[in-house]
């Protein structure tokens, strides 16, 4: 008798290592949003801030939203600030790229009315 249970014993000991090891890769390779649809949020999410206010309540609103517009939900998000956390050369090249973008919708959107007022 002893043999059987010491067999399903180290089988259901198996079944946990097994378990444990699927749980931690589901973990440790969490998806994050794409860096460019990412410069996409944060430039809305940075403007919004602007016109509504960075207070708690504000900030749950434009995240809220921003969550519907860019079809992500607050565990990507927060997987995603949590990724680009682990490096701040990450964050760095985030925000450089992020602030090019602006310039250069910032140029188009004068260029465009320029255009517009015939100047």
């Amino acid at each position: 008798m002893r043999k059987f249970s010491e067999k399903y014993y180290w089988g259901g000991g198996l079944l946990l290592v097994i378990l444990a090891v699927l749980i931690y890769f589901r973990f440790s390779t969490q998806e994050v949003i794409p860096e460019e649809k990412f410069m996409l949020f944060y430039i809305d999410f940075v403007t919004a801030q602007d016109s509504m206010g960075t207070d708690v309540p504000a900030t749950k609103k434009i995240l809220y939203s921003l969550y519907k517009k860019y079809s992500v939900d607050s565990t990507l998000y927060h997987n995603t600030i949590n990724w680009y956390s682990k490096d701040p050369k990450r964050w760095e090249q985030f925000f450089d790229s992020t602030i090019k973008m602006m310039e250069e919708r910032n140029n188009a959107l004068r260029d465009s009315l320029k255009t517009l007022s015939g100047k």
